[in-house]
């Protein structure tokens, strides 16, 4: 392989954008198939000792493929899956062309690195614009190329360093910052970065992402360029100066997801649906009443025919509809991240029960461990005939030293907030008020310094006034590894947000 410059490399890869191509992803299938056939021939009779040769570095291939055989086999039939779904989403010829410039540079480039793939999209973008289903299909093509090199090495008897760098290449494509080659490569991605509101840059990699791809689906669907789209809809944001500085209007993502392209599919879905769900029982009816020749035969069966086929009807309407993608701040570009509170609701547990609360709080805090989440204990009183009862203090005292050592080992990141028992005319007796949903109100009163049914506090008063998003869990209901940042990084952005229409 030629050590080549960037310089080199750029006009090798604008090279190869030029030239015509030949096949279609079917054909491309086919030729992945072919080859893992032979490959498979060829590995079971190396397995089985009978050498095809005394050449050392062909030796050598035969070591590396009896290895790593099976990861070949695996990403060729990824490769098959990934081209029959995406060959209905780019251009013809797109796909044959891709892999085409891939094979081109692989063959002459040193290993893989995020430079290398960075030259050649940025090459390949000064010939033609690359759109977002085909920075999709980069992966695949590289696959593609990198089992062909493994392919003639193995039968056209190349160096065992082709064999080798076919399947490190494998290995090491994972490791590539594919969201950060498309976001110095992307067309699309540098009109989004204008966003007025700032937002965008600030977005994590799906977000960003997910953004793109709809303006490709505007653009499918307005039957324009990609770009020329993207700026289609910032020109639109732009044009937003009548809105407050922090309305979401003025975001880049606002033109976008509530663009009315993408909207209609969906409204003439849904009604279909609505029309469906009363034309189909009302014919039946008529259909009844006729083969009954009884009007109120066919009068009485509606409601229940409507009952009966309302279920498949929506659930026909629903097949096929991807659910709405909620957009997400990065929480490495927030900078001061909003200090949030995980309410535990649960009853005041007895003496014996605290372990089992210590190690539910430990767990919150191990595995959503950020800097600006805290965790409370949203707690009540057990029912009762009187307001008090003689185990109250014991308990509570319990629980209290509870909460001081937590926050002993773990820096003041602890609550407890224990209401009062109030007399309930449902029940006769006296309990927490409201219950759960009781509860949270009363925190968040007294987060605001209102009036509450307030027993016991203990943890960080000087925080409260800071708290600004809650997370309510039951006592048997857990987080998984940092999901609340991630709940929190979602309510942060702007669409999440209402809209209040002046």
């Amino acid at each position: 392989m030629n050590n080549l410059t960037q310089a080199g490399l750029a006009r090798l890869a604008e090279t190869a954008a030029k030239a015509p191509v030949s096949g279609s992803p079917g054909r491309i299938c086919r030729e992945l198939r072919a080859m893992t056939a032979r490959l498979r021939q060829y590995y079971l009779a190396v397995s089985r000792g009978e050498r095809q040769s005394n050449d050392p570095e062909q030796i050598a291939v035969e070591e590396w493929l009896c290895d790593n055989y099976y990861v070949l086999e695996k990403e060729s039939k990824q490769s098959i899956r990934d081209i029959q779904g995406q060959a209905k989403q780019v251009a013809p010829g797109e796909l044959e062309r891709f892999c085409s410039l891939f094979w081109t540079v692989l063959r002459e480039v040193p290993p893989l690195t995020d430079e290398t793939l960075t030259t050649v999209l940025t090459a390949v973008g000064k010939v033609r614009k690359i759109s977002e289903s085909q920075f999709g299909f980069v992966p695949t093509a590289i696959k593609i190329a990198l089992i062909r090199m493994a392919y003639e090495a193995c039968f056209e008897r190349h160096s065992h360093q082709r064999m080798s760098y076919a399947i490190t290449g494998i290995g090491k494509l994972s490791d590539i910052d594919l969201d950060e080659i498309i976001y110095l490569c992307s067309g699309v991605e540098r009109v989004l970065l204008q966003d007025p509101a700032g937002i965008y840059p600030c977005m994590d990699a799906d977000s960003r992402k997910y953004y793109r791809r709809q303006v490709a689906l505007v653009a499918a669907k307005t039957r324009r360029c990609e770009e020329e789209t993207a700026q289609i809809l910032l020109e639109d944001c732009l044009a937003q100066t009548q809105e407050p500085k922090d309305s979401p209007k003025r975001h880049i993502g606002y033109p976008i997801l509530h663009n009315p392209y993408l909207k209609k599919a969906r409204w003439r879905r849904g009604r279909a649906t609505l029309v469906a769900g009363v034309l189909l029982p009302l014919l039946l009816c008529i259909l009844l009443a006729a083969a009954t020749h009884r009007i109120w035969v066919g009068v009485l069966c509606f409601l229940p025919l409507w009952e009966v086929l309302r279920t498949p009807l929506w659930q026909g309407a629903i097949t096929g509809v991807d659910p709405d993608f909620i957009p997400r701040m990065d929480p490495k570009k927030l900078g001061e991240k909003p200090k949030s509170v995980v309410l535990v609701s649960t009853l005041l547990p007895g003496v014996g029960q605290l372990p089992a609360l210590e190690d539910r709080l430990r767990q919150l805090y191990f595995s959503n461990s950020d800097s600006d989440m805290y965790y409370c204990v949203l707690a009540d009183f057990r029912e009762w005939s009187l307001p008090d009862d003689e185990k109250d203090e014991s308990q509570v005292k319990a629980a209290v030293a509870l909460i001081r050592e937590l926050n002993r080992r773990h820096g003041n990141r602890f609550m407890l907030f224990l209401r009062s028992r109030t007399y309930s005319k449902t029940q006769g007796k006296y309990s927490g008020w409201e219950r759960k949903r009781g509860a949270i109100t009363e925190f968040i009163r007294f987060l605001k310094g209102e009036k509450t049914s307030l027993h016991t506090f203990e943890g960080d008063r000087e925080v409260l006034s800071q708290l600004r998003y809650i997370i309510a869990l039951d006592s048997d209901t857990s987080l998984l590894y940092e999901c609340a940042q991630t709940l929190v990084c979602a309510a942060v952005h702007p669409l999440n947000r209402p809209v209040i229409d002046k």
